[in-house]
């Protein structure tokens, strides 16, 4: 293995999730070489590859055989655009010329194409390779697998829309009910806040990150009722 090829091998270690852990052993053991940071990156349970600067891939870990479906003879040498459907082709462009300036992405969240055709969300990291003097060769991807988290997320704010609407339903009729039982905006107030403090306070006595969302929602819908309350003195 060429001294060049070495470099990059450990820059692609270097970008992968456990990049603090590889500093610490390449410090403790400087006699670390190209053969054991091939085995951690093939090792990560995340896709690790690399590609030139022409979009070319040049590397592709287990990680990412798993993630894409490709095997490594199915993709090195390919363009890292079998990778990505059409109307997201752009933001590969746009990657590429930000690598070239030597500018690192972060955890940025898109969408990439398997094998089968199927989409799978990732959180793509993407880091510039350097020469040994310095001069940008390529990139170093990471990409995560996100697809179960988004869709816990989705079902979270499905349920919490449902929720809401219930509750401002319920305050609505609070509200018009209040309305009819008062004869001035202040007399209004008074009661909307004693009747919505009730259903408020036993959202917030439950426990769990869900419901403190549901709480916060339901206490914007109380302000929003309140509102509605100055406006009729008005």
């Amino acid at each position: 293995m060429s001294s060049q090829q070495e470099s990059a091998l450990s820059q692609i270690a270097e970008n992968y999730p456990g990049e603090l852990l590889l500093r610490r052993l390449l410090r403790r053991r400087p006699h670390v070489n190209a053969a054991l940071l091939a085995s951690i990156v093939e090792s990560s349970d995340d896709g690790i590859y690399s590609v030139d600067l022409n979009g070319i891939i040049t590397s592709w870990n287990k990680g990412a055989e798993r993630l894409f479906g490709y095997t490594v003879d199915e993709v090195v040498t390919k363009p890292v655009m079998m990778l990505i459907s059409p109307d997201r082709q752009h933001q590969e462009i746009a990657i590429l010329e930000r690598i070239k300036r030597g500018e690192h992405i972060r955890h940025y969240e898109t969408v990439r194409r398997r094998k089968d055709g199927s989409s799978v969300e990732i959180s793509l990291t993407v880091s510039p390779m350097y020469t040994p003097k310095g001069n940008v060769l390529g990139a170093s991807k990471v990409a995560r697998d996100i697809s179960d988290r988004k869709k816990s997320q989705q079902l979270i704010i499905r349920e919490l829309s449902h929720r809401t609407q219930n509750l401002f339903a319920v305050f609505q009729a609070i509200a018009a009910r209040a309305v009819d039982e008062s004869k001035t905006a202040a007399e209004i107030k008074y009661v909307l806040n004693e009747r919505l403090h009730a259903p408020c306070a036993g959202v917030s006595s439950n426990s769990g990150g869900g419901k403190r969302i549901a709480y916060r929602a339901s206490r914007a819908t109380v302000r929003r009722v309140l509102q509605a309350g100055e406006v009729l003195r008005l």
